[in-house]
């Protein structure tokens, strides 16, 4: 995807933004959540486990690193180095069919 130099309305939150493209599309930059700085780089992709044995599975091309407390189905975690200095991990997490993104600490 390319950034920027679109014409679109930006929207912000603490760790995105968003851009908003022509017919109904729109560009998401994932963002350091301590200080705003869009430059960061992927340091690694892993499984957090969830705590229901039946339901908790390691995701294809991951390994298993870590818990998802509270949750009974597995996380997706792709963990951020920021060039502030900063780390962040973005986590995906299915509750009762839906997925939801967070973002905390590495």
């Amino acid at each position: 995807m390319s950034g920027g130099g679109g014409a679109g309305l930006m929207r912000e939150t603490k760790w995105l933004r968003f851009e908003e493209q022509a017919g109904g599309m729109s560009n998401v930059q994932i963002v350091c959540p301590e200080c705003g700085s869009e430059y960061g780089h992927i340091r690694e992709v892993f499984t957090r486990m969830g705590e229901d044995a039946a339901e908790a599975v390691v995701y294809k091309g991951t390994v298993a690193r870590g818990t998802v407390e509270g949750e009974r189905r597995s996380a997706v975690a792709v963990v951020f180095d920021g060039e502030c200095g900063h780390a962040w991990e973005l986590r995906i997490q299915q509750h009762k069919g839906t997925n939801w993104i967070d973002v905390g600490p590495a």
